[in-house]
C-alpha cells in the first residue's frame, strides 16, 4: 500500500513533468548578422579585415574569417542553425588570436539580429584559453551580449578585461555565462567576440595566443497559462487524496 506522503509526491512530480513539457506555440525571426575578424599592425602601418554585414540568410550557416599578416593570425569560425517556429536555436562562434610582433591588434566579433514574436529564453556560455610572454603589457577583452535595440538597455551582459597581463600568469582560462527572458516585438542584438592587443611599451613585446568559443541557445518558455492550470490541477487532486485502511480481518 502506497503512503499518503509518496501518492501527493507522485503526483507533484507528474505536474512538473508536464509542466516542462507544455510550450507556447513559440517563434523569433533572424534578421541579419555580422561577421568580422580585424588585424591591426601598427608598426607598419597596415591592416586587414574579413568582414560581412548579411542580410540573406542560410540555414544552417557554416562560416570562416580570417585576417593575416605576416606571422599574426586572426581566424574565427561560425556554427549557426535556428528552427523559428519552435523558438529553436544554437549560434555558436570559435576563435583563434596569434599575436607575434610588436603593436598588433586582433578582433573576431559577431552580432546576430533576432524579433521574438513570443517569450524566448536566451543563455550564452564559453571560455577564453590565453598564453602570453611574461612581463608583456597584453591586454584581453572577451564579452558577450544581449541588447535591446529600441532601448539601446542590456538584458545580459558579461565582459571581461584583463588590462595588462603583465600581472597575469603566463597562461589562464576565463569562463563566461549568461541568461535572460527576451520579450516579444522587441529587436535584441546578441553579440560575442575577442579584441586582444600587444601594444607598444618600454618592456619587451612578446607574443600572445588567444582561443576559445561562446555558444548562444535560443529556447521557448513555457506558457505560463498552461503551467498555472496543471499546478491548480495537482492541487486539486492533492486534496482528493485519501488513504482508505484495508476492513479489519473477519474472525
Amino acid at each position: 500500500m502506497f503512503s499518503a506522503r509518496a501518492i501527493k509526491a507522485s503526483v507533484l512530480l507528474a505536474a512538473i513533468f508536464l509542466a516542462s513539457a507544455t510550450q507556447v506555440r513559440a517563434g523569433f525571426q533572424v534578421l541579419n548578422w555580422e561577421l568580422s575578424t580585424f588585424l591591426i599592425e601598427s608598426a607598419g602601418n597596415t591592416s586587414q579585415d574579413d568582414g560581412e554585414y548579411i542580410t540573406t540568410l542560410s540555414n544552417p550557416l557554416q562560416e570562416t574569417r580570417t585576417a593575416q599578416i605576416g606571422d599574426n593570425l586572426v581566424s574565427a569560425a561560425y556554427d549557426h542553425s535556428w528552427i523559428e517556429d519552435l523558438a529553436w536555436g544554437d549560434f555558436n562562434m570559435s576563435f583563434d588570436h596569434q599575436i607575434r610582433t610588436p603593436e598588433v591588434r586582433t578582433i573576431s566579433i559577431s552580432a546576430i539580429y533576432i524579433i521574438p514574436s513570443s517569450p524566448v529564453s536566451v543563455s550564452f556560455d564559453g571560455q577564453l584559453d590565453y598564453s602570453h610572454t611574461p612581463g608583456d603589457l597584453d591586454s584581453l577583452n572577451f564579452f558577450a551580449s544581449v541588447r535591446d535595440e529600441s532601448t539601446l538597455a542590456y538584458a545580459v551582459r558579461f565582459q571581461t578585461r584583463t588590462g595588462e597581463l603583465y600581472f597575469q600568469p603566463p597562461s589562464g582560462s576565463i569562463p563566461i555565462h549568461g541568461e535572460a527572458i527576451l520579450a516579444p516585438g522587441v529587436t535584441y542584438r546578441l553579440r560575442y567576440g575577442l579584441d586582444s592587443d600587444n601594444l607598444s611599451d618600454s618592456l619587451p613585446t612578446g607574443t600572445l595566443d588567444a582561443s576559445g568559443y561562446v555558444n548562444f541557445s535560443i529556447r521557448p518558455v513555457p506558457e505560463p497559462a498552461s503551467l498555472l492550470l496543471i499546478a491548480s490541477g495537482a492541487i486539486a487532486a492533492l486534496r482528493r487524496t485519501r488513504i482508505v485502511a484495508p476492513p479489519p480481518p473477519l474472525l
